[in-house]
């Protein structure tokens, strides 16, 4: 059995080796087959670049113009993102301007508010200070008024006295003096009423 197992070993071995060798060698047969088509095709592209006058240079040429020409393009595009940039920024600017203006206009406003109602407080206090004035004159009024009356009532409790006087002594009063009295009579009412309201 050990005998049997070592020959197989050298069996597969061997089918080891064969098979390698036959993979290298189409390998190498594939290779072969590639190398003679590429060759051919890389000899029927330079006879036909030959015969219409294109030489590797100008691919190269071709190449850089291109890159110069997507250069050219990018330039471009980033010309027009600069300019669009600088519009917002103007535009940006005005606004930022007119934002400004307006809270100038605001501030002035502002100020001839402040302006004004310092002058009403002013124009009130004037007032005030007239009412005062008007209240102490009219104060004054109310006292020469009552210095008035009394001169009056003393001057009516003067007159009647006279007229009771001349009455209790048998004399007899004109009617001038008869309607004064009734007069005074209705005013010294009428003054009493008043002064009780």
């Amino acid at each position: 059995f050990a005998g049997g197992s070592a020959r197989q070993r050298r069996r597969r071995k061997r089918q080891r080796r064969r098979r390698h060798r036959s993979n290298r060698r189409s390998r190498q047969e594939v290779v072969t087959t590639l190398i003679a088509p590429a060759a051919a095709a890389g000899a029927l592209t330079y006879g036909y670049m030959r015969w219409k006058g294109i030489s590797i240079a100008s691919l190269m040429y071709v190449t850089k113009q291109n890159m110069a020409n997507a250069v050219a393009s990018m330039t471009k595009h980033l010309e027009q993102v600069q300019s669009s940039l600088a519009a917002a920024k103007r535009h940006l600017t005005q606004r930022i301007q007119h934002l400004d203006d307006k809270l100038d206009q605001q501030k002035q406003i502002s100020g001839q508010i402040k302006e004004e109602v310092t002058g009403a407080r002013l124009k009130l206090q004037d007032i005030g200070s007239e009412m005062q004035k008007i209240k102490q004159v009219a104060h004054g009024l109310g006292g020469k008024l009552d210095s008035i009356e009394a001169k009056q009532n003393y001057s009516l409790a003067g007159v009647m006295y006279l007229v009771e006087f001349i009455e209790q002594n048998g004399g007899r009063l004109p009617r001038s003096v008869v309607s004064l009295k009734h007069t005074i009579q209705q005013s010294t009412h009428y003054a009493l009423r008043i002064k009780n309201l």
